[in-house]
């Protein structure tokens, strides 16, 4: 019989909406884990929780070095989980990511991609163009690249790093376009940022009816990954060309409407009745 419900980081809201279970919030950062005869166990804040099922709320802003072997302790004890943990251990690299984005045929902008030290001088110099150092999320290790000055900072940092890391051409978009899906339900966002990064230092955003490539794109994904929530993030040119930068499996619901939130409870729900 489930009877606890895990949420790892994320929203304090969470527990008025289950109180048929016995919520705990714990942090990743701060947790330890424990699996043992098939069970799951958390240790948090002097605690010790059995682990009856999981909605995850932290994504991969800045992966933490414990992130993928929890996921991997989850996905092993099979415990409900919103996203499943397949989907947020793919979800946790950024190449995983695009290369499910390729499989689904969505329009991705070209990139490279490098991986080792010193082999950014043999990529030809486009400018403007960004560069993406890592699996980050939130606009960190983004930065865009308009001069050769610039350019050739950039060749000197990253031979420091030993991150991957991905340069792609800079999109002149008339706006960004999160497109959220849970289940078969589905909200567009429309964004504007205060710098080039339209998905930090938000000014201005609003819902929009989704245009129908990105909604069709977003159930094409939603589908393929197998995901319960999902957010696709896009940008539009003035040309009407649409551009897909990524899929997120633990997206941030700020500027969405309450019925977002009561669908993924609806979806927690249901996981954990079927597992009961």
């Amino acid at each position: 019989m489930i009877e606890t419900l895990v949420i790892v980081n994320g929203e304090e809201f969470w527990a008025d909406y289950f109180s048929e279970y016995k919520v705990y919030q714990v942090r990743l950062q701060t947790s330890k884990w424990l699996l043992h005869d098939g069970k799951l166990w958390v240790y948090d804040n002097g605690l010790k929780i059995r682990v009856d099922s999981l909605l995850w709320r932290i994504g991969a802003v800045q992966p933490h070095p414990n992130h993928r072997d929890i996921l991997e302790l989850v996905r092993f004890s099979g415990v409900p989980c919103l996203n499943s943990a397949e989907l947020l251990l793919r979800d946790l690299h950024r190449l995983t990511m695009l290369n499910d984005l390729k499989e689904g045929a969505l329009p991705l902008v070209t990139f490279s991609a490098v991986v080792g030290p010193g082999l950014m001088t043999q990529l030809p110099m486009q400018l403007p163009a960004i560069i993406k150092v890592g699996t980050y999320h939130a606009g960190y290790g983004k930065m865009r690249l308009s001069t050769l000055e610039q350019w050739q900072d950039m060749t000197d940092m990253v031979f420091a790093t030993k991150d991957y890391f991905t340069i792609e051409p800079f999109i002149d978009y008339v706006r960004d376009i999160r497109c959220l899906a849970v289940g078969n339900q589905v909200w567009a966002l429309a964004r504007s940022g205060s710098r080039w990064k339209a998905n930090t230092g938000i000014v201005d955003s609003q819902l929009i009816p989704a245009p129908e490539s990105v909604y069709n794109y977003t159930l094409t994904m939603m589908q393929r990954v197998n995901a319960d929530l999902l957010a696709l993030d896009i940008l539009e040119t003035a040309e009407g060309q649409y551009h897909v930068l990524e899929y997120n499996a633990v997206p941030g619901l700020a500027a969405f409407p309450i019925t977002v939130i009561e669908a993924i409870v609806e979806r927690m729900k249901a996981k954990i009745q079927a597992s009961s």
